[in-house]
């Protein structure tokens, strides 16, 4: 049996964990707050806030976690997140496909009580009552006076419950002094802090502390140390946990992948098949243009040898028409000589003298064709009669 005093720390230290504790977050992204969520669902489970306030949303997973605690637990909550959704200097910018993501997700799931203003921080503040906001989560701009302005404006919109949630109290790179100041305010108030994750810092600022976070204040010693260690398992467990999940997603997109890669490759090689099938018609085909370019080839040769022929020929008729044309030309030389010696004659006086023969000469010539063609004439008849007679 265990001595009460070996008892009293587990008791103790399970003041401070429930079942929200162990709860998954559902909005996976981008976050360096990863590990503080199962506080933040054991955080609204004992303070059971109102009105909810975050500065500096980006991908939305702290306030996306508050929002699950808010839907799981049942809380009459109001939550809102505050962001210009364009990035800084220190942050990096970014375009529009960070605020569609979130807002995206709210409208999804949390929208009946959850609302994104993109607005600067200061031009949000006039928005929410004073004495209103009983949780105020800042996570915004890290200098220490950016996140000592940013406490200094919001701090009169806190109720008599008011919490404030500080991120980054561990970090000290440059830039990144936001301890600096949580060094002076956890002087001044009740506060916890976790070193891991960042570092995550609660401070009360209201009167009106529930018992719950009373005992998570005042917890010293052993037991703070517990409480920080049992909530870093639990945040790195998540870590390990979105890890195997990335691990998983990626060998499912490899898998996809290469299921991908194996339809493609079927695909080549059905196309493959089909270069082949085609590459085979293609070389048919030019085995029957190589014939036919040997049928034209020989044909070819044969045209050229009609053609050296032909030209032959034609330059035989052209020596023949060269002739010819010579031969003209000594005709009509010698038709001119002719004519002209004709003309000589029957201008001469001999062929006047001799006029009266040639025309006793022809009208003789006309009278003998009468009389030959008369006796002509008699003898067929005469033949013709004797014919008949002897029929």
């Amino acid at each position: 049996m265990p001595t009460p005093q070996a008892v009293l720390p587990h008791r103790a230290i399970g003041d401070f964990f429930s079942p929200a504790s162990f709860w998954f977050p559902e909005r996976l992204c981008e976050s360096a707050w990863i590990e503080h969520a199962p506080f933040a669902y054991w955080l609204m489970e004992a303070h059971r806030p109102s009105l909810l306030v975050e500065l500096g949303t980006y991908w939305g997973y702290s306030f996306f976690a508050f929002c699950q605690a808010v839907r799981d637990l049942g809380l009459p909550a109001r939550c809102f997140a505050v962001d210009t959704w364009q990035g800084d200097d220190q942050a990096g910018r970014y375009g529009e496909e960070v605020f569609e993501s979130v807002s995206a997700y709210n409208k999804a799931h949390y929208s009946a009580f959850a609302a994104l203003m993109r607005v600067t921080f200061d031009g949000a503040a006039p928005s929410f009552a004073d004495h209103s906001i009983d949780l105020l989560h800042i996570d915004g701009r890290h200098a220490c006076e950016d996140v000592s302005h940013d406490f200094a404006v919001w701090l009169p919109k806190l109720s008599s419950r008011g919490i404030v949630v500080f991120h980054d109290v561990s970090e000290r790179k440059p830039d990144f002094d936001v301890w600096r100041l949580w060094s002076e305010l956890r002087e001044k108030h009740p506060h916890f802090e976790f070193p891991h994750g960042h570092g995550l810092g609660i401070l009360a600022v209201g009167e009106e502390i529930s018992p719950r976070l009373r005992a998570l204040f005042d917890a010293d010693g052993i037991l703070s140390l517990q409480i920080r260690q049992a909530y870093a398992r639990l945040g790195s467990a998540v870590t390990d946990r979105i890890e195997r999940l990335d691990v998983g997603r990626v060998l499912e997109l490899k898998q996809a992948d290469l299921a991908g890669h194996v339809v493609e490759l079927a695909r080549v090689k059905a196309d493959l098949a089909g270069h082949v099938v085609e590459l085979a018609r293609v070389k048919a085909d030019l085995a029957d243009h190589v014939v036919e370019l040997a049928r034209v080839n020989a044909d070819l040769a044969t045209h050229k040898v009609e053609l050296a022929r032909v030209n032959a020929d034609l330059v035989a008729h052209a020596a023949e028409l060269a002739r010819l044309q010579a031969d003209l030309t000594v005709e009509r030389s010698h038709s001119a000589k002719f004519a002209a010696d004709l003309e000589a004659i029957k201008h001469s006086a001999s062929w006047r003298i001799t006029g009266p023969l040639r025309l006793a000469a022809t009208a003789f010539g006309l009278l003998w064709r009468t009389l030959t063609s008369r006796r002509a004439k008699q003898r067929r008849r005469r033949s013709n009669e004797s014919k008949r007679s002897e029929d």
